[in-house]
């Protein structure tokens, strides 16, 4: 996330990928860059999601600036960096229905069975416009060769479970669940 220095300067962006061992590579020549000249802010949150719908994770990044910004209080902007990798790889988005029986979904788990194991996602976003919205577009990476089997939605309220078989769902779509 863009952040500044222990003055007015820009340090650089990060971006900590997941090794899937538990553990994260830092990498610095990520890529991801925008005309920044001038620009001293203080990152908001970032929020990793499928902006374009094509199963590449685009990451949006929430900036704030304060400095002489008078009577008009913290001001900031967006940035988008869309994924522009091909490979491969499949994906499943799920659209998850924002509210079930008067209960929201945010927090609600997703397991998805696959050829290839288990995937488990949460409903919701991260950073701090979650507690004004959440996107529920939930996107499963599902590397190369693999077929779907089967959704389950829990609510974090309780309650039965929503399961769904997929074995007729390809890969590479979205799907929207319907409770």
């Amino acid at each position: 996330l863009p952040s500044i220095g222990s003055g007015n300067q820009r340090i650089v962006d990060v971006i900590a990928r997941n090794l899937g061992n538990g553990t994260f590579e830092l990498i610095t020549d990520h890529g991801a860059v925008a005309d920044l000249t001038g620009d001293v802010t203080y990152p908001a949150g970032g929020q990793p999601f499928d902006f374009d719908n094509d199963g590449r994770v685009d990451v949006i990044v929430g900036t704030r600036t304060n400095a002489n910004m008078g009577q008009q209080g913290v001001m900031g902007h967006l940035n988008l960096f869309r994924n522009v990798v091909t490979n491969g790889n499949s994906y499943l988005i799920v659209k998850v229905p924002l509210a079930i029986n008067g209960f929201t979904t945010m927090d609600a788990l997703l397991e998805l069975q696959t050829s290839r194991g288990s995937f488990y996602r949460r409903v919701g976003s991260v950073g701090e416009g979650r507690a004004s919205s959440y996107i529920n577009h939930v996107h499963f990476g599902l590397g190369q060769g693999t077929t779907l089997a089967s959704l389950q939605l829990t609510l974090i309220q309780g309650g039965s479970p929503i399961v769904r078989s997929l074995a007729s769902v390809p890969v590479n779509s979205l799907y929207e669940l319907i409770p």
